[in-house]
């Protein structure tokens, strides 16, 4: 059972009088807000390391089409959109922007099933790079989750093994607002404590509850 369906299912059961509409205006206020959609990022750095103390390096060997290249550092970084709203999206546009000067070599789609669209725009190869991508899901229907993997050649170091520092952000033309999945389940474990603070002390259940918690 999701957690609106929770939220909605203590409204039912202990609803009624004051107790009834202070939880109901919450629980309008709750889905009439910016609805959240839910984002994770991972990175995982492969760092051009010495093999075994010899003078041999480790590459990177990418190959789209006909074509091949070869990197000494990359970063892998997977971008996860879940739709934790309350609202189905026939069509939801969303773009990311790589920090300055790191560029994406290639994009990997990850989608539910071949009923779930994942395009990209523009269309990269090994030869066209980018830091700015966006990209169409058809549909994403609520608790949808798709995924991309980004390859990433990241800004040049000073320091050949020092791990680049790379960040995405995240932009959309829709109301709605990007928050990590872990952040909005504090959300929803906040709203459910605020739905128990304002329960008004009266009605007959919590008054029968009192009188048998007397000594």
């Amino acid at each position: 059972m999701t957690q609106a369906q929770w939220i909605a299912l203590i409204a039912a059961l202990i609803g009624g009088g004051a107790m009834g509409a202070v939880i109901n205006n919450l629980w309008s206020n709750y889905r009439n807000r910016i609805q959240p959609i839910g984002t994770r990022k991972e990175f995982i750095p492969f760092v051009n390391q010495k093999i075994g103390g010899t003078a041999m390096h480790a590459e990177i060997l990418l190959t789209m089409g006909d074509k091949q290249q070869s990197y000494e550092k990359l970063i892998l970084g997977r971008i996860t959109l879940k739709n934790i709203s309350n609202r189905d999206y026939e069509e939801f546009n969303f773009g990311i922007t790589l920090s300055p000067l790191n560029l994406a070599v290639a994009v990997q789609p990850e989608t539910p099933d071949r009923y779930h669209e994942m395009s990209s725009s523009p269309k990269l190869d090994l030869e066209r790079l980018d830091n700015q991508i966006d990209f169409s899901l058809k549909p994403f229907n609520r608790s949808d989750v798709y995924s991309v993997v980004l390859y990433i050649l990241p800004t040049p170091t000073d320091k050949p093994d020092e791990d680049a520092v790379v960040d995405i952000s995240l932009i959309t033309k829709h109301p709605v607002r990007f928050v990590e999945l872990s952040a909005y389940r504090s959300y929803a474990k906040a709203f459910l404590v605020e739905v128990l603070e304002n329960v008004p002390s009266v009605g007959v259940p919590i008054r029968i509850f009192r009188r048998r918690s007397k000594p």
